[in-house]
């Protein structure tokens, strides 16, 4: 019943669908909820107006062709990728995994179930190796491109992140940690992987 319901949901108004009344009053109401959810959770869109991702996160492929962004690959992460894994190694030991939303730098269009008062950080552009900067992402792009690369993984949902780290993870920030006890900076890192 409820994916029937469901199919006629999507249908426009003005085509004539037979159901009985309890049935419309259903697909009423459950009109009314997709509208409160796209209300209060907006999704990030493409310039066209489509959906690029879905309320669990997951990617979507518009019909006019737009796309979410590539991940940044491990080679390129500068100082706000790996102080983003540091903050997320942290948050993983001690409070099991949950971001503290208001920590990490949001951009309202792109992550608005993210976004908290401390305002838009669209003036704060990720810093990538080399001192290249990369507008338009901000650090849930940083723990997507981290979860890409193999050192997260997020066993929440898109609405309700949980990180773990894998064990690929584990031994970077080991020596993350170790460069970090020895005075190193966030943007000289380089991973054992990347290592020249």
């Amino acid at each position: 019943m409820h994916r029937l319901l469901l199919r006629r949901v999507g249908v426009p108004r003005g085509r004539e669908v037979i159901m009985t009344k309890s049935e419309r009053k259903a697909v009423e109401e459950l009109r009314k909820a997709v509208q409160e959810v796209n209300r209060d959770y907006p999704l990030p869109r493409c310039a066209h107006g489509k959906a690029l991702q879905d309320h669990s996160g997951a990617k979507l492929e518009p019909t006019c062709g737009c796309r979410l962004p590539a991940p940044v690959p491990i080679e390129e992460f500068g100082a706000d990728h790996w102080s983003t894994f540091g903050y997320i190694e942290t948050r993983i030991v001690d409070h099991d995994g949950v971001p503290a939303f208001h920590h990490l730098r949001c951009l309202a269009a792109r992550h608005p179930l993210f976004q908290h008062r401390g305002g838009d950080a669209g003036r704060y552009p990720t810093k990538l190796k080399g001192g290249r900067t990369l507008y338009d992402h901000d650090d849930w792009d940083c723990l997507d491109d981290l979860v890409a690369a193999g050192l997260l993984e997020n066993k929440g949902t898109g609405a309700n992140p949980v990180y773990c780290l894998t064990p690929r993870g584990e031994e970077i920030a080991g020596k993350l940690r170790a460069h970090k006890g020895r005075g190193g900076k966030w943007d000289e890192f380089v991973p054992p992987t990347v290592a020249k």
